[in-house]
């Protein structure tokens, strides 16, 4: 079984200030993630998002296994603090944004 890999356009611009070595690297570890997503070797996961960290790097995508997709959706330097946790808290509070902003418009 194979997975579909799609990279968001903010990773991929995130992707290209990355120095080449390392560059090759992440996208090596981004293509094993075509054959097992799930079996990573330094995965973290909470709910539907996982990270895993490639040297000085880390990877947060998101696995759909019914439609057999790994969305990738941020990478970036450890030290910047890339972790799920405030990732999903961003997350959270734009979907309270957007919820707020659809009952207002209900109104």
């Amino acid at each position: 079984m194979s997975y579909s890999v799609s990279i968001k356009q903010s990773a991929l611009k995130s992707l290209k200030n990355i120095t080449y070595a390392d560059r090759i690297r992440i996208i090596e570890a981004i293509d094993q993630l075509k054959t097992n997503p799930a079996a990573v070797a330094c995965s973290k996961r909470i709910s539907r998002l996982r990270r895993i960290r490639i040297g000085l790097y880390c990877v947060v995508y998101e696995v759909h296994d019914a439609q057999l997709t790994v969305l990738v959706i941020r990478i970036g330097h450890h030290r910047d603090g890339l972790s799920i946790n405030s990732f999903m808290r961003t997350r959270i509070s734009i979907w309270q944004i957007e919820a707020t902003h659809k009952s207002e418009k209900e109104i």
